[in-house]
């Protein structure tokens, strides 16, 4: 198995052209950078046009009761959406700007896991390594000098004789979103520190429609209250009843595998695993990716299941009840 994001050409250092960024690591590093920024800009955008239209729903109608705190509140509102829209953007435009001048610093450096993600150790710098996935080892990683954020990257050393199979462990834990560090206690039948980061992220849809439910619901309560457009108030309060309804249906989703969570236990199947894909057709076609091993089927996304290489047997950790997958490593 290759190590990812290192190439003869384009990618590797010896493609630099004496510190200077290629066109295609140029392109790569301002689609990540846009697509980072991309979330933070579209919520401040779509909270600026909602408070900008109550405010002006309240200003246009002759029955409202919106007083000049309420204009200054909304219109504070506002300010404050549009500062973070600005702020995402100006991040992105000053990221933007050190790709484009070209300049790359070289230097060897040791994969280490530090604060819930892969990093690397280089004099004076910590480098994110999100967007790539390397087996633990020594690399020499060509890197833009005032963010770290790294282009290129060509294997010095690797840290253990087993070369294939870490790589491939540390693969598996990158597309199947687990942390290589949550192995040693899943062998152990523990769920350890994955037990709480798993079941944040369980609940995370959960929070997000009842934050949208609650929020709609205080915006229709203030239209009321002033006597605002009653469309927008209407329109308000059924966007939060759908809202809500849909965080419920997601909390009753998450009820099985949080008992699961709660109960701090992980199960385990070792065996050669086999890669089934399945098609629909029709108006709605789509294609699913799962692991097999025995009776057991796990979903998993097209990385992970191009990730998982045939042959070799593997041990399989899930959850006892809702057979979620926790973790899997090549044995």
């Amino acid at each position: 198995m290759s190590v990812q994001a290192i190439a003869a050409d384009e990618n590797s250092p010896a493609a630099d052209n004496g510190g200077q960024i290629t066109p295609e690591q140029q392109r790569r590093a301002i689609a990540e950078i846009n697509a980072a920024a991309m979330p933070g800009t579209l919520a401040g955008a779509c909270f600026a046009f909602l408070f900008g239209v109550i405010l002006w729903a309240g200003s246009q109608s002759y029955s409202s009761h919106m007083s000049p705190r309420d204009d200054l509140l909304f219109a504070g509102l506002i300010l404050a959406s549009v500062l973070l829209m600005a702020a995402f953007l100006w991040r992105r435009a000053r990221d933007a700007r050190e790709v484009r001048a070209g300049h790359l610093q070289r230097a060897d450096g040791h994969i280490i896991w530090q604060n819930g993600a892969y990093r690397a150790e280089v004099p004076g710098h910590t480098l994110n390594l999100s967007a790539f996935n390397l087996a633990a080892g020594t690399y020499a990683f060509s890197f833009l000098p005032r963010s770290g954020r790294v282009v290129a990257a060509e294997l010095v050393a690797l840290d253990s004789p087993a070369q294939a199979q870490d790589e491939l462990r540390h693969a598996l834990a990158v597309t199947n979103h687990f942390n290589v560090d949550d192995l040693p206690a899943f062998r152990e039948g523990r769920l350890g520190r994955a037990g709480p980061r798993r079941l944040r992220q369980v609940w995370t849809p959960t929070a997000w429609m009842l934050l949208v439910a609650v929020v709609l619901f205080v915006v229709f309560v203030v239209l009321v209250s002033a006597e605002a457009s009653k469309d927008l108030a209407s329109l308000a309060f059924v966007f939060s009843v759908l809202a809500g309804i849909f965080g419920l249906f997601t909390g009753l989703f998450a009820l099985n595998p949080t008992f699961d969570l709660l109960g701090g236990k992980v199960s385990s199947a070792a065996g050669v695993i086999e890669k089934v894909t399945r098609h629909t057709y029709g108006r709605n076609a789509n294609t699913f990716y799962y692991y097999r091993l025995d009776n057991f089927l796990w979903t998993v996304s097209p990385e992970a299941q191009r990730t998982l290489i045939d042959g070799p047997a593997y041990r399989v950790y899930f959850l006892p009840r809702s057979k979620r997958l926790m973790g899997i490593e090549p044995m």
